[in-house]
C-alpha cells in the first residue's frame, strides 16, 4: 500500500518545470487573486481514504506581490494584509473559560443567554502584533458551552461562532447532545473510490440519507468514542455540515473494522457499530445511490483489486477491503 500511495504522490505532484510555467504566468497575466475565505474538510476519498483541509482565515493565492526565482509551491499562498480581511478572518480565536475557541463563521444558529465577557484574538503577521477585541459572549440554543458558543465583538451587532478542538464527550449520546446534531447535521453526498483491474476508480453518489444514517450508524447512544486508535482507511465517506461548530464539508465515513469515524471539532472520532451496521449502509447506497462514476488514467499494478458490486464482503487485501 504504501507503494500504491508514493506512485499517486508522484503522479500528482507538479514537476519543477510545471511550477516555474505557473509562476510566469501569474506575473503576465496579473489575474485577480482567487480569495479563499473558508477552505474546508471534504470528505473525499483517495485509495478510501478520507482526506481533510483545515480552514486557514484570510488565505488567498499570491499574485500581488512579485514571485521570485527559487519561489516554492507553499510560497505562492499568503495571509491577506489585517486591513483586508473581514470580521471573522482578524479575530479567529477566542479566549473563553481558559480555553482557546476556533471562529467558525458567522452564527446562524439562536443565541441563549450571556454567558460573560471575554476577547476575540487576532494576530497581524505583517506586523508581528497580536491585536484583541472585547466581546460578550452568549450560549447558543440547545448546544453545550463547553463544545461551541457565540461572540457578539464591541461595537458590532454580527454573532460570531467559535467551537474548542478540546470538546470530546465520551459517548456518541454526549456529542449528539453537546452539538444538537439532531438539529444541526447535514448530509451531502458520499464518496467511495477503489481500484478495479489496475484503475482507480472514484463514485459519487446522491440519495436521501437522514433516516438511513440515523437508524444504522447513530442509533446506538451509548458507544464509546476511541479517537484515533480505530479512525483509519475508508469504505465511504460522507460529506456533512454541522451548523453548531461552523464546520463543512467534513467527513463522516464508514471502516472495513466496523466503525463510523468522523473528524467533527477537527479530532478524529470512532465508534464500533458493528460490521453488520456498516455493512447494511453499504449496500444501502450502492443499491438506491444515484451515482456519477469516474475511472481516472492513473494506473497502479500493485493496487488490491475491489469490484464494485452491491454486496460488501470485508476482506483482508491491502485496500482493506473487497466486495463481490
Amino acid at each position: 500500500m504504501n507503494k500504491i500511495f508514493s506512485d499517486m504522490r508522484a503522479q500528482t505532484t507538479p514537476s519543477d518545470a510545471t511550477v516555474a510555467e505557473l509562476k510566469e504566468r501569474l506575473v503576465q497575466k496579473k489575474r485577480p487573486a482567487f480569495r479563499l475565505k473558508h477552505l474546508v474538510a471534504g470528505a473525499c476519498s483517495i485509495a478510501v481514504v478520507c482526506l481533510c483541509v483545515l480552514a486557514i482565515p484570510g488565505l488567498e493565492l499570491g499574485q500581488s506581490r512579485p514571485i521570485e526565482p527559487g519561489t516554492t509551491n507553499s510560497e505562492l499562498a499568503y495571509l491577506k494584509k489585517w486591513e483586508e480581511r473581514t470580521l471573522f478572518e482578524k479575530y479567529t480565536t477566542l479566549e473563553h473559560l481558559g480555553k482557546e475557541y476556533i471562529i467558525g463563521g458567522e452564527c446562524e444558529l439562536a443565541l441563549g443567554e450571556l454567558i460573560s465577557d471575554g476577547d476575540m484574538v487576532g494576530y497581524d503577521y505583517y506586523s508581528d502584533r497580536r491585536h484583541t477585541l472585547p466581546a460578550e459572549i452568549y450560549s447558543i440554543v440547545g448546544v453545550d458551552p463547553a463544545a461551541a458558543v457565540a461572540a457578539i465583538p464591541e461595537g458590532e451587532e454580527v454573532a460570531l461562532l467559535y467551537a474548542t478542538h478540546d470538546y470530546s464527550p465520551r459517548t456518541l449520546g454526549e456529542l449528539i447532545d453537546g452539538l444538537d446534531l439532531k438539529n444541526n447535521l447535514r448530509f451531502g453526498k458520499v464518496y467511495r473510490s477503489y481500484f478495479e483491474d489496475g484503475k482507480y476508480i472514484s463514485e459519487v453518489y446522491t440519495l436521501e440519507l437522514d433516516e438511513a444514517v440515523w437508524t444504522m450508524l447513530l442509533a446506538d447512544r451509548e458507544l464509546v468514542n476511541e479517537g484515533s486508535d480505530h479512525y483509519g482507511l475508508t469504505l465511504m465517506g460522507i460529506s456533512i455540515d454541522v451548523a453548531s461548530t461552523g464546520q463543512k464539508n467534513i467527513s463522516l465515513g464508514i471502516n472495513s473494522e466496523g466503525y463510523i469515524q468522523t473528524n467533527i471539532l477537527g479530532q478524529a472520532k470512532s465508534y464500533n457499530v458493528g460490521l453488520e451496521a456498516v455493512n447494511d449502509f453499504y449496500v444501502y447506497v450502492i443499491q438506491n445511490g444515484s451515482v456519477e462514476r469516474t475511472v481516472h488514467d492513473t494506473t497502479v499494478p500493485d493496487a488490491p483489486v475491489v469490484t464494485g458490486g452491491e454486496e460488501l464482503v470485508i476482506g483482508t487485501t491491502s485496500g482493506g477491503y473487497s466486495g463481490n
